[in-house]
């Protein structure tokens, strides 16, 4: 919920895949209970796709989700 605009997520991306980055962790700690707009999701998912294109999930560690980039072929 924190990287919630599409330009965003679209730099973070570009700068998962100039580096190459071996290792992703995630954390998962559900939809925050803000009083106000943020607790919205604002329906981008560019972020998600990526990461489920290009990395493997490995293992969870409680809230954290520890994800391996894909070998290229």
């Amino acid at each position: 919920g924190v990287a919630t605009t599409r330009p965003v997520q679209e730099a973070i991306a570009q700068t998962l895949e100039a580096k190459q980055t071996p290792w992703v962790v995630i954390a998962d700690w559900g939809n925050p209970k803000e009083p106000n707009g943020s607790a919205l999701s604002s329906g981008v998912t560019h972020l998600d796709e990526y990461i489920h294109t290009h990395y493997t999930f490995k293992q969870q560690f409680g809230n954290y989700q520890l994800w391996q980039r894909q070998q290229s072929p």
